[in-house]
């Protein structure tokens, strides 16, 4: 691509690259790695004709949770919380966007003269981090053990997570 002085990199990335989701930090981490690995890949090739371009969507119907696992032992203080939460992530994918509409971003992006770096995917990409960026740390905060919240907010007991982490995923 730099001897043809053009080129095209693009990158299906994810929400969860933009705001990290409880209990799937291994997948939010490399989507976060993604993120960084494609904007500085764009700052380095650009002056070679080379673009990156991320695809960032939302919740998408797939069969991501069918390939995912879970850990071989897992702590009962995290059960129920853990529990919810993949149930509204399993609902979020049931209800999310089709890959087509995201096919039609990748399609946009190959075809593009110009290319954007991030092309967000779907009303939750789009609103969601602008809610984390907008919301308090304790919003934020919201389902982390309190034994492991190194004090970005108050402490509360082991119920009180329950309880919270209830709310957050019904």
């Amino acid at each position: 691509m730099r001897q043809a002085g053009a080129g095209k990199i693009i990158n299906l990335e994810s929400l969860a690259g933009l705001t990290s989701i409880p209990f799937i930090a291994f997948y939010c981490a490399t989507k976060f790695a993604l993120e960084a690995y494609s904007e500085s890949l764009w700052h380095e090739l650009k002056p070679f004709g080379i673009t990156v371009t991320l695809i960032e969507p939302g919740w998408v119907r797939t069969a991501i949770s069918h390939g995912s696992r879970a850990a071989a032992g897992t702590l009962p203080i995290y059960e129920g919380p853990r529990n919810r939460a993949t149930a509204v992530i399993g609902r979020a994918v049931e209800e999310g966007l089709s890959p087509e509409v995201v096919a039609k971003f990748v399609l946009r992006a190959a075809t593009s003269r110009q290319p954007r770096l991030r092309s967000r995917v779907g009303a939750d990409a789009q609103w969601l981090p602008r809610v984390k960026e907008l919301t308090s740390v304790e919003f934020v905060c919201i389902g982390r053990p309190p034994q492991v919240c190194s004090g970005c907010h108050q402490q509360v007991s082991n119920g009180e997570y329950d309880q919270k982490l209830s709310r957050r995923f019904p």
